[in-house]
């Protein structure tokens, strides 16, 4: 039939868009005729956990001597502490952390540390 594309036809399209995806060569979407860029690359996500706690941290100098011990860890991305809250909470971004090596870290440090349900 002329002017229709098989089922074959479109199989092996779709194969060669991918293939050309991934040895980076500049293609274009045949549905939207949208170029792709040259290096093509595809991201990975990777799913972050926001941990709070409750701490006994209650000021700046306090904070300056848990920074060393929280950027120890790679896989924590970012922390901040909210000093005017009463609960003194600890909010830490990261991927793969478990509470307890947070609240480990605070109390070598000598602080109190409870992690929060939301």
């Amino acid at each position: 039939m002329p002017g229709k594309t098989s089922r074959l036809q479109k199989k092996n399209k779709c194969r060669t868009e991918v293939w050309e995806a991934r040895s980076n060569q500049f293609i274009a979407a045949p549905h939207t005729g949208i170029p792709h860029p040259n290096n093509l690359q595809l991201k990975t996500h990777s799913i972050m956990d926001v941990l709070i706690f409750k701490t006994s941290v209650t000021n700046k100098q306090e904070v300056s001597r848990i920074h060393p011990l929280l950027t120890s860890l790679a896989e924590i991305r970012q922390y901040n502490f909210d000093l005017e809250d009463c609960d003194n909470i600890l909010r830490v971004v990261s991927s793969g952390v478990e509470p307890q090596t947070i609240n480990h870290m605070l109390q070598i440090a000598g602080f109190t540390c409870e992690e929060l349900p939301y």
